[in-house]
């Protein structure tokens, strides 16, 4: 029977995703509709900066197919640990990179000891925000407890939104020891509509000493048309630090190893939503 419901359930949960994908556009619109000119030069200029530049060095894809898995510099030699908060269910990435001999440090407070975890790889259920309290760790006091106190780390953070307080409030020199970072962006739209200064400033910290080298809109969220560009709401972008890159013009986009989050749900539209 549940073999029989299985493309029910698929169909519906698309049906779902078509009107959420309906509202949020309906909404949008009627928000661009109001704005001032200034507001929407402002929208204009944190667009164009999700360009992605081709830095010089290949990309590798690191993790599992489909969701869960990354486009990352083929830079690793070198690098003293991973951090990666926000585990879910999912340590595919971190399980890879702890296979190539860099000691992985996990954290998520919403979930128990994962199963998968290896001899190089350690779990907190802990959150990741900004500053450390009852159940929450700050970046710079998890790097602090973990190590490597000096070198160069790796960042993969998936924290529902959080990364941009994280950020926002990381030391410059802490955040320069992070040689490549990849995140997953969330409520993109949302922050270009109804947050400006919040996303401003975490490119403003992460642009500072690093080059966005890839961008991929995950298809488990809608995108949302803003300004004639499909513009996704739900992102992965991974940034390798400035002294290790030599920009040679644009990154292919989409990228050939990029692959669909979600197997159901359509694959956004390949608008270079930042050529605006």
């Amino acid at each position: 029977m549940s073999e029989l419901l299985a493309p029910l359930r698929r169909l519906n949960r698309v049906r779902l995703y078509r009107r959420a994908a309906r509202k949020r556009q309906a909404l949008a619109d009627a928000q661009i509709a109001d704005m001032s000119e200034q507001k929407i030069s402002e929208i204009l200029g944190l667009m164009r900066r999700f360009s992605p530049l081709d830095v010089g060095v290949q990309l590798v894809r690191i993790g599992p197919e489909g969701d869960g898995g990354y486009l990352v510099p083929d830079d690793l030699e070198g690098i003293g640990a991973l951090y990666s908060p926000g585990v879910s269910d999912t340590t595919g990435f971190d399980s890879d990179i702890a296979n190539r001999g860099i000691p992985c440090h996990l954290a998520d407070g919403t979930v128990d000891v994962p199963e998968a975890l290896g001899g190089k790889m350690t779990f907190e259920k802990i959150m990741v925000a900004g500053t450390t309290r009852p159940g929450f760790t700050s970046m710079a006091d998890w790097v602090n407890r973990r190590g490597p106190s000096v070198g160069d780390l790796l960042l993969q953070m998936d924290i529902e939104g959080a990364e941009y307080e994280v950020i926002s409030v990381m030391d410059p020199d802490l955040i320069r020891r992070f040689r490549i970072m990849i995140f997953e962006l969330h409520d993109v739209v949302g922050k270009l509509l109804n947050d400006r200064a919040s996303l401003s400033a975490f490119l403003d910290k992460l642009q500072a000493d690093h080059v966005l080298c890839h961008l991929h809109p995950n298809n488990a969220s809608p995108p949302v048309r803003l300004l004639g560009q499909n513009v996704p709401d739900l992102i992965e972008v991974t940034f390798l630090r400035r002294d290790r890159a030599t920009p040679a013009g644009e990154a292919r986009y989409p990228h050939p190893q990029d692959q669909r989050n979600n197997g159901i749900f359509p694959e956004p539209p390949a608008d270079r939503f930042w050529a605006v």
